[in-house]
């Protein structure tokens, strides 16, 4: 697997299963493909690493890269 799939499926995993009780009654069928577009842009966010060692903990330090999670 591709390491930069795999550090963004992670924090998607851990979110999906923190507010999981919140998203039975709206969730649909498209939660985790949007949810993990999201750390995907949070990813972007992240620019003191080199390209391709971007993280998702480092994007969201960004004040625009919490703002994805806060409009999900």
């Amino acid at each position: 697997m591709d390491l930069s799939l795999e550090v963004l499926q992670l924090p998607a995993k851990l979110l999906r299963n923190a507010v999981r009780n919140l998203m039975i009654n709206a969730a649909d069928n498209r939660v985790t493909s949007r949810l993990t577009q999201i750390m995907t842009q949070i990813k972007n966010y992240d620019t003191t690493s080199a390209s391709g060692e971007r993280t998702v903990a480092m994007g969201i330090a960004d004040p625009a890269g919490i703002g994805f999670v806060e409009r999900f």
